[in-house]
Parts: structure tokens; sequence; C-alpha cells
């Protein structure tokens, strides 16, 4: 959805190390403890907190272009596997560009 992408796209421009996941299907105890483990300053707290509501507010919302949390359960599970791909797709290059090298060393 819209707004997935509009939470994305503000933890990458904050710098948030958290996945979506994280930050809105967490606790308030697990969420307060991210915030503080991950050692995040106080403007990319911020920015957990307004997605965190946000995100609260359109699941209780009544209009019809809400993210059902189904729905949203769905396009976390979808971030968290492209997240994966590109981790591995990450892997898979070192990994070529290491057995290149041992190659060309022989």
């Amino acid at each position: 959805p819209i707004m997935l992408m509009q939470y994305l796209k503000q933890t990458d421009k904050a710098g948030i190390r958290l996945s979506l996941r994280q930050i809105i299907l967490s606790s308030m105890h697990e969420f307060n403890d991210l915030l503080t483990e991950h050692n995040l300053t106080e403007e990319q707290a911020n920015v957990c907190r307004e997605i965190r509501r946000t995100a609260a507010a359109e699941r209780n919302s009544n209009r019809h272009d809400w993210i059902s949390g189904e729905q949203l359960a769905r396009d976390i599970r979808m971030e968290m596997a492209m997240e994966r791909h590109d981790q591995l797709k990450a892997t898979i290059k070192k990994l070529r560009e290491a057995t290149k090298d041992t190659n060309e060393k022989k």
C-alpha cells in the first residue's frame, strides 16, 4: 500500500535500521526497548513514533482505504522477503568477487 511505501521512505531517509514490522507490530514495551537498544537519535525515535501512531490510526480508521491488520502483516512479510532477497544478492555478489579474486591469483 501507499502508506507502507511512505513509511519505508521515511525510515530510509532517517537512517533507521529497524524494520516496519518491529516499529508497527511490536508491543509498546518491545517498541520502547528497540528505541533504546538501537541508540536512535531523538529525531529517529520521533519518526518511529509517528509511523507507529499513523499505522495504528489507519488500522482503527473507518475509512475504506485503511490497512487491515492482515494486509499490513502481508505487506510486512513482503518487505521482509525483499530485504532478505537483497541481502542474498549482496552475499552472492561478494562470493563471486571473492571467487574471481582467488582464480585470478592462481
